[in-house]
């Protein structure tokens, strides 16, 4: 009777599994492209009435400031809980960043963050100016939003171009240069006799490059600015109708918390792809399989050209919506 052995025998445990979480993926991924217009309309839903709540607690703020006022803050965060599920810009950019680029958990959190009070921030920052400084009609607070959500969508085509860019002179570097020969031990020394010559595998480096952490730095900035200089829609409305009850300072507090449940649910998008990337790199190398780094450069330029592709169709659009509402302005 034939004995399995041990070596193959952990490669079927390893390979049963690899096996189980593909097929689970599969049936999960199937799950989510049925039901997914279901889940998007029952999102609408919620969003309307949570609407209409936060209409009647705006009513009720200068009548019972403490108490409509601490409810439309929970409210408030609900609702970007909510409204950061259906879709948008701001999570097609993080997923793409995240899942070609290596970063730790809690930096992607912070981008997050980030970016959500900084759409926040650009909300009450429209309002303000338009409405107290410059004492102008809201229709200059709509037509300012429109500006900056197509200079979002611009940052978003330079980002994708980094990307590009980025990957295409590393895999440019990786295809020219030849082969490096196999390490050849020719004689023993002590570690304090230790000296950088040119078969040396340390690369002379012993710490991250200087450039690589400002390039880094660099797209990150460019990340949150994309992400969060497009003011929320449902944030300016709430400045608005706060400011006209005189209760603007509750509308102020009330963005902020939106902003916070709004980085909440795209956080858990960014850990969910943060994880997915981190387990598809261990099962790889659990089989023992030693990829290219030609393909993930490939998947780098791949999402750049889709975030590309995204930022133009997407500016192309409120152009023909500008166009047709006759806005000058905005052309």
């Amino acid at each position: 009777m034939p004995i399995i052995s041990a070596d193959k025998f952990k490669w079927i445990q390893k390979s049963s599994w690899l096996l189980a979480i593909i097929i689970l993926s599969l049936v999960i991924g199937y799950m989510i492209y049925t039901h997914w217009i279901v889940w998007l309309q029952q999102v609408v839903i919620w969003q309307r009435s949570l609407n209409y709540h936060l209409s009647e607690l705006l009513q009720k703020v200068d009548a019972e400031p403490q108490q409509a006022g601490v409810i439309l803050i929970v409210v408030s965060f609900i609702y970007g809980l909510l409204h950061a599920m259906g879709p948008g810009h701001g999570k097609v950019i993080i997923t793409s960043y995240i899942a070609t680029h290596p970063t730790r958990l809690k930096r992607s959190v912070i981008l997050t963050l980030l970016a959500s009070l900084l759409q926040a921030s650009m909300a009450i920052i429209i309002v303000s100016a338009v409405l107290y400084l410059f004492q102008l009609s809201t229709r200059y607070v709509h037509q300012s939003s429109l500006i900056l959500e197509k200079l979002s969508y611009g940052i978003m085509v330079i980002l994708g171009t980094i990307f590009c860019v980025n990957a295409c002179k590393l895999l440019f570097k990786t295809l020219i240069s030849p082969p490096k020969p196999s390490l050849k031990i020719n004689t023993i020394k002590s570690i304090s006799s230790h000296q950088h010559s040119k078969n040396c595998a340390c690369s002379h480096q012993h710490t991250v490059s200087k450039h690589i952490l400002t390039s880094n730095w660099k797209t990150q900035l460019l990340v949150v600015i994309s992400m969060g200089i497009r003011p929320c829609s449902g944030a300016i409305l709430l400045l608005i109708f706060t400011y006209v009850i005189n209760a603007y300072k509750w509308g102020i507090v009330a963005t902020l918390a939106m902003s916070l449940g709004t980085a909440l649910t795209i956080s858990f998008i960014a850990i969910f792809v943060f994880y997915l990337r981190k387990t598809a790199i261990r099962l790889a190398q659990w089989q023992g399989a030693k990829f290219s780094p030609i393909w993930l450069l490939i998947v780098k330029i791949l999402a750049g050209i889709f975030l590309i592709c995204i930022g133009v169709l997407m500016f192309q659009s409120l152009t023909l919506v500008d166009a047709k509402s006759g806005n000058i302005l905005l052309r």
